[in-house]
């Protein structure tokens, strides 16, 4: 604690650099907003996909859900950022490896989630909008995704 007593606490530097702050606040949120809209996009897209009885329709969503999943987020980056670039000349600019990144990262887990939540309805409801005519897709929109949501 003592050490703690004699440190000057200096927060002058805060009010120079304010803009920086408020600028780096902005895109923050700009980049929130893009890559979670776009990761709950593709979870909504890969969830339902993974729990496909058909092992070849399974195949590329797991592929990817599993690469995105158990690769850390800024290994990603890195990889949008150099790798891209240097090896297949694709460039985006900071922003958009950001967005790709975080995106692609957290949609692998937002797929996971949804197929958890598609898993999670009871067959005993899905059987009852069958038998009741829903078509499969009406059965996904109307019964299941509600509950998985």
């Amino acid at each position: 604690m003592a050490i703690l007593a004699t440190y000057d606490w200096d927060f002058s530097w805060i009010g120079e650099n304010w803009p920086a702050f408020r600028s780096a606040f902005w895109i923050t949120i700009q980049l929130l907003l893009l890559s979670g809209t776009l990761s709950l996009t593709i979870g909504f897209i890969v969830g339902p996909l993974l729990n496909s009885p058909r092992w070849f329709v399974r195949l590329v969503p797991r592929l990817y859900v599993e690469v995105f999943r158990l690769t850390p987020v800024i290994l990603q980056i890195v990889f949008f950022f150099l790798v891209l670039p240097l090896q297949f000349d694709i460039r985006f600019t900071n922003f958009q490896t950001g967005v790709l990144a975080l995106s692609l990262n957290y949609g692998a887990f937002a797929a996971v989630i949804m197929q958890a939540g598609v898993a999670g309805v009871d067959k005993g409801q899905r059987e009852a909008a069958l038998a009741m005519g829903m078509s499969r897709f009406q059965m996904m929109r109307r019964v299941v995704y509600p509950q998985a949501i």
